[in-house]
């Protein structure tokens, strides 16, 4: 994921110069172009917000994103950045917003494309983290793990033959890893 314009762009600055034809995120006031998913990276974020929707949607619980919908993290250095499927609980966001989402999500999954860059995941996980996000889950589909964060940077992987659970975000929620991948 390289970046397009050096440090210090706000978030105004960057949906100004927002473009329907590049995949853009601003991570602490640094812009950076994604580069366009590949099948397996979409079946499994298509996965992953089927699993998690079907749950989501069974309890009435919120609502939850795929496609890299976006949320405001505002701070010294703004970002806008979108987890590949996240989850927000109702009673935070008892509105759907017409643009991005202002709070953090309570569930933010990643998973990680051939071409990311491991410290780059790694500062994204940080950013989520940081700012509140209960739960991050970090899927690796090549070394076929989920590693876990729940809400410090303390990472517990999960492999193929483990569960993974909602721990308090998203209660009696259980996947086997491989389902995922």
């Amino acid at each position: 994921m390289p970046a397009v314009a050096s440090r210090g762009v706000t978030l105004e600055e960057f949906l100004d110069m927002e473009d329907p034809d590049q995949r853009l995120e601003l991570l602490d006031g640094e812009v950076f172009e994604m580069t366009i998913p590949k099948s397996q990276h979409g079946i499994i974020c298509g996965r992953l917000a089927r699993y998690i929707g079907n749950f989501v949607d069974d309890h009435n619980l919120g609502w939850t994103t795929s496609n890299d919908s976006s949320v405001i993290i505002r701070g010294p250095k703004d970002s806008l950045i979108g987890p590949d499927v996240g989850f927000w609980c109702l009673e935070r966001n008892p509105e759907i917003p017409e643009h991005y989402f202002e709070n953090v999500p309570d569930l933010a999954v990643e998973v990680r494309s051939p071409s990311d860059r491991r410290g780059m995941m790694m500062k994204k996980v940080r950013k989520y983290v940081d700012a509140g996000v209960r739960l991050v889950w970090l899927v690796d589909p090549k070394a076929r793990t989920v590693t876990v964060y729940a809400g410090t940077m303390d990472g517990v992987v999960l492999r193929d033959g483990d569960t993974l659970d909602g721990g308090d975000v998203l209660q009696r929620f259980h996947r086997a890893v491989h389902d995922l991948l």
